[in-house]
């Protein structure tokens, strides 16, 4: 088994370990996590509406940004296994969400120069090609 192939897997298993904890479905995890996504770059890049609808199209911030989901959900199960057995569901999910709070986020991690310039160099290109018609 490849390394990116091991992340895949361990990914997979930790995201059903969370979604077991907070009783959620895969699918409302997922939507946790791509409304979440949306609102980093809104609270990363705030005055680049153009930028954040390019990098929300972009394939290669989504793969940066579920990596970065995934480290968050390892810290929480690391940090919160046996603190999380006595709360009730709410307050599990709140200190879930907590770890994956967009501002939060926003101030602590930034996608690297990859990611940023190939979705500028995506956007400047769908401009010129714009006034050019």
């Amino acid at each position: 088994m490849t390394h990116v192939q091991e992340r895949r897997q361990g990914a997979s298993l930790l995201k059903s370990e969370i979604c077991r904890l907070l009783e959620w479905t895969e699918l409302e995890y997922a939507e946790f996590q791509y409304k979440t996504g949306c609102q980093y770059l809104q609270a990363y890049i705030p005055n680049d509406p153009q930028g954040i609808d390019e990098l929300l199209n972009h394939k290669l911030f989504w793969n940066w940004w579920k990596n970065q989901w995934h480290n968050r959900d390892f810290a929480f199960m690391l940090d919160s296994e046996k603190e999380l057995s006595d709360l009730n569901i709410g307050n599990k999910r709140l200190i879930y969400m907590h770890y994956h709070d967009a501002v939060i986020l926003s101030l602590e991690i930034t996608p690297n120069s990859i990611i940023l310039g190939n979705a500028y160099k995506s956007m400047i290109g769908q401009l010129i090609k714009k006034e050019v018609a």
